[in-house]
């Protein structure tokens, strides 16, 4: 099943990238999408240079990095913003492709498993905007 999520994960992301850089994706096959935004914080403080990425049921995912206070905002397409409406599952994770994103100078972080390969993260998208703020913890701070 872990094989079929990280499969799931790179054609999800080998695709957003293409249709990016083809063009594809008009607003004629796009869902109605809601704007996503929120914080991302690791043990009370703030995570910079993680990928956020929202999973729909069916069709594609959209995700954002945060900045150095650990904000992102997501993004379905190049230049488009949002996500598809309905319940996701979220993944928040350092591992990036460095020549996509380069995150080079940015600490390492250990971002529990829970939080990302095993997520147990979720958000349920609605029309218009949404604040989505994911306090983690690590599994150091866990009884």
């Amino acid at each position: 099943m872990a094989m079929n999520r990280s499969r799931r994960r790179i054609i999800l992301f080998v695709s957003s990238v293409l249709c990016g850089l083809t063009g594809c994706g008009g607003s004629g096959d796009r869902p109605t999408l809601g704007l996503v935004r929120g914080v991302v914080t690791l043990d009370e403080k703030p995570l910079q240079g993680v990928l956020v990425a929202f999973y729909p049921a069916q069709g594609r995912c959209s995700g954002g990095y945060t900045d150095a206070e650990g904000r992102y905002e997501l993004t379905y397409l190049q230049k488009i913003k949002g996500a598809k409406l309905g319940q996701h599952s979220v993944q928040i994770t350092t591992d990036t492709d460095p020549a996509a994103h380069p995150r080079s100078a940015l600490p390492k972080v250990q971002i529990p498993s829970q939080y990302n390969t095993a997520t147990t993260l979720s958000a349920d998208v609605q029309a218009g905007e949404n604040v989505f703020d994911f306090r983690l913890t690590s599994d150091r701070k866990r009884p």
